[in-house]
């Protein structure tokens, strides 16, 4: 090994300059016993590998979820994340623009119940304006008490 990185050698060249590891490899051991350690030696890089594949996989998965959550598709974006963590502005859901009359919501339905919702709706609105219209009436007369 040189500078951490083991020599690349072609086959050829692994062939030609090939000598026995006597260190690792007692030749004055038998074939079982040299055997053995092989085998033993080849389990141990194996579950190095198979730690090292799992360990790649996992991260991964975990930067394939942080893309998917991070992409510009909101079908599979949880919209929470923008209103929990502030990066949209209130004003984006419900805003007046300024106007003592009017009023913009933005609503956000998944597809599978959007028909539900336009069902819904209308009985929403009129409650909300009901509820407003008691509210206006009682603004209104704080107003003109208030100017009195």
């Amino acid at each position: 090994m040189r500078g951490g990185k083991k020599d690349v050698q072609t086959v050829d060249g692994y062939i030609n300059n090939f000598k026995w590891d006597g260190h690792k490899f007692p030749i004055d051991k038998s074939l079982k016993v040299i055997g053995a350690k092989i085998i033993s030696i080849y389990k141990t890089c194996d579950e190095k590998l198979k730690k090292q594949v799992d360990e790649q996989n996992s991260l991964k998965n975990k930067l394939n979820a942080l893309t998917k959550k991070e992409s510009a598709s909101l079908m599979v974006k949880d919209l929470g994340d923008f209103v929990y963590e502030k990066k949209i502005s209130n004003q984006l859901f419900v805003n007046t623009h300024g106007s003592s009359i009017l009023t913009t919501i933005l609503v956000v339905v998944n597809k599978k119940i959007i028909t539900k919702f336009q069902e819904i709706y209308p009985g929403l609105l009129l409650t909300f304006w009901e509820q407003d219209y008691e509210n206006f009436l009682k603004r209104t007369m704080a107003n003109i008490q208030h100017k009195n």
